[in-house]
């Protein structure tokens, strides 16, 4: 190779490095120039984690929250306590070494049986001279300090008839036995704190609670035993007192002397409560018995008809037939002292297979035919005669449209189950000068004859010698009446006459030697007025107001006309008066309104001390 063409090779040699250093330079340039954007992307790819991070830690933890929140709502639901919770019994007498008792983790049974194993309870009253295996029926005590036509706090002015706890009295009969076992108190306190316990550890208790067990409702806890042990082994001093009825010879038949008995109640209250006060919870309390000699009892010439009331019916036959039925089914009953009678459980269910027929009846303040329509004559009839022998009822409630049978305020409505009449055989008034202090057992009289019923009471004098007592009513106001269309396409429809509703007052007065001594108001009631419905057509000249005597189908005068200037006005279509419940259901047959049938067209006689005689219906289905 000459040294031209070597230094060719070697110029190019050098070219050639030249030219790959400048590439190369030229690259690293090039690659600095890309370094800013990639390390930016670093950046924003190192941003982007660490929220996905946070995110996630954020997210997990809430997540965990969520899982908590559900954890402790399905442990509450699931019926255990979640919170530090405790129960408290060293207030308790006997029990005041018994530590907290922690319920967390606990079921209302656990907690109870925790209870429970810290005292021993078989608390008991015995009687040795119990009548056991015999059935007696629930007294009604002759301290009862129900007042009669007590109003009720939503109804200053009236009421609803005698709603108290005697009104809820128990009619089934009591099986004798010689011990009662009174219920666990301490348990049933238990009971009664596990809502309020459950509802605090749904809501979350910081830190710790306790609830504590007391003997606060240990009085009305005794007096309920009480009563119990005086419901089951009160007996009756025979000798002086009736004790069957004869249905063939229609007479009450004296039993045999036997000596009574009653439980010294203030004693054995004493005695419970002394046992409660030492923690003696298996205590076995005896009842002291006070013996009733049957020589004390009295004779059976001093037994004779002590109240007597009267009323009369119409000319409908089948409504007769049903109070015919009614009073046949009370006749003979007898009401041993203290005992309570339910005017529904004596004449039971009207039915048509015991004979009772359909007749007229209100219902929703319509005119229906229903089985059994008329004994509330029969009951309105023997509260009457209950007042006037100066015993007590315990339950009564007025008609929701005017009677005319008696007395507007003087009736007593019954329906199949409720409402019912009910009276106790104890005094109205046992602390009143007028009232003797013992009761004896008394037998009910209840006649129909000729549109006519009579119901006596039969026994011993409860009244003092010259003492009477009666009830007096006063009408207060008056509702215009309310009219109605009949719309077009009701074609069976018929135009009714209607009629005021008006507004009663009424008074217990009690007289001696015939002079009243005491005025007292007994009851208010505001009676309906039936809707008169007319067809726009018509003339309404002839159906502005009752006729013109004021007459109820034909039956005689409403009663006083009241004083036009009291006049508010009328309630609306379908108002209940205020002495009606309009929650309760309409129970069943048995409510009395006068048919309009030509043959009732007659005016009737007013019989007993009632001023006028009619028969009128009431809320729901009346009797």
């Amino acid at each position: 190779m000459n040294n031209y063409t070597r230094y060719q090779i070697n110029r190019n040699n050098k070219s050639g490095r030249n030219s790959r250093s400048g590439a190369n330079r030229r690259s690293r340039r090039k690659y600095k120039k890309n370094y800013t954007p990639i390390i930016l992307g670093c950046i924003l790819a190192l941003l982007l984690a660490a929220a996905i991070i946070f995110l996630f830690v954020k997210n997990k933890k809430q997540t965990e929250e969520t899982v908590a929140s559900q954890t402790e709502v399905t442990f509450a639901d699931d019926g255990r306590i979640r919170s530090d919770l405790y129960i408290d019994l060293s207030k308790l007498p006997g029990l005041s070494g018994v530590g907290l008792l922690s319920i967390r983790g606990m079921n209302r049974q656990e907690i109870v049986d925790a209870v429970a194993k810290s005292y021993d309870w078989s608390m008991a009253i015995v009687n040795e001279q119990a009548d056991v295996g015999s059935t007696v029926k629930p007294t009604v005590s002759a301290d009862y300090e129900g007042e009669a036509g007590e109003q009720p706090a939503e109804n200053p002015e009236g009421n609803t008839g005698y709603e108290d706890a005697s009104a809820d009295h128990s009619q089934k009969e009591i099986f004798v036995t010689g011990k009662i076992e009174l219920p666990d108190y301490i348990k049933d306190q238990t009971i009664s704190m596990l809502d309020s316990i459950f509802d605090e550890d749904r809501k979350g208790v910081e830190g710790s609670k306790t609830f504590e067990v007391s003997l606060d409702d240990v009085n009305t806890y005794i007096a309920d035993a009480v009563q119990q042990a005086d419901d089951m082994w009160y007996r009756e001093a025979k000798g002086g007192s009736i004790g069957s009825y004869d249905a063939e010879k229609d007479e009450f038949l004296f039993e045999d002397a036997s000596d009574g008995c009653r439980v010294e109640k203030e004693k054995l209250k004493d005695d419970l409560l002394k046992a409660f006060s030492n923690g003696k919870y298996d205590a076995k309390i005896k009842a002291e018995l006070t013996i009733l000699p049957a020589g004390e009892a009295g004779g059976a010439g001093e037994y004779r008809i002590i109240a007597e009331y009267v009323t009369h019916t119409t000319n409908n036959s089948v409504r007769n037939n049903n109070v015919d039925l009614a009073c046949k089914a009370l006749n003979g009953t007898i009401v041993r002292p203290g005992e309570e009678l339910s005017f529904n459980e004596v004449i039971g269910e009207r039915t048509a297979e015991k004979g009772y027929g359909a007749a007229a009846a209100y219902y929703n303040n319509e005119v229906i035919q229903e089985i059994g329509g008329g004994v509330c004559q029969v009951s309105s009839t023997l509260y009457n005669a209950v007042l006037i022998a100066g015993l007590k009822t315990t339950m009564r409630r007025s008609h929701t449209f005017k009677p005319t049978y008696v007395t507007p305020g003087q009736d007593a409505t019954v329906s199949w189950k409720t409402p019912d009449y009910r009276f106790a055989n104890i005094p109205y008034d046992a602390d009143a000068e007028y009232s003797n202090k013992e009761t004896y057992a008394i037998g009910i009289r209840a006649k129909y004859n000729e549109r006519t019923v009579t119901v006596s009471i039969y026994g011993r004098p409860v009244l003092k010698e010259g003492y009477e007592l009666a009830l007096e009513s006063e009408q207060i106001a008056t509702y215009d009446v309310v009219r109605m269309p009949i719309p077009p396409e009701d074609l069976e429809k018929e135009p009714t006459t209607g009629d005021e509703g008006s507004a009663w007052k009424t008074y217990l007065i009690v007289r001696k030697d015939g002079k009243e001594i005491s005025r007292t108001l007994e009851h208010s009631a505001i009676y309906s007025g039936h809707t008169e419905w007319y067809r726009e057509e018509e003339s309404t000249s002839e159906t502005e107001s009752v006729s013109e005597e004021g007459l109820i189908d034909g039956e005689g005068p409403i009663g006083p006309a009241g004083d036009p200037s009291l006049k508010p006005s009328p309630p609306e279509p379908g108002d209940v008066p205020m002495e009606t419940e309009p929650t309760e259901p309409a129970p069943g047959p048995g409510d009395d309104v006068l048919p309009q049938t030509p043959e009732d067209t007659s005016p009737l006689e007013p019989g007993g001390s009632t001023q006028y005689i009619d028969i009128s219906g009431g809320p729901g289905i009346e009797g």
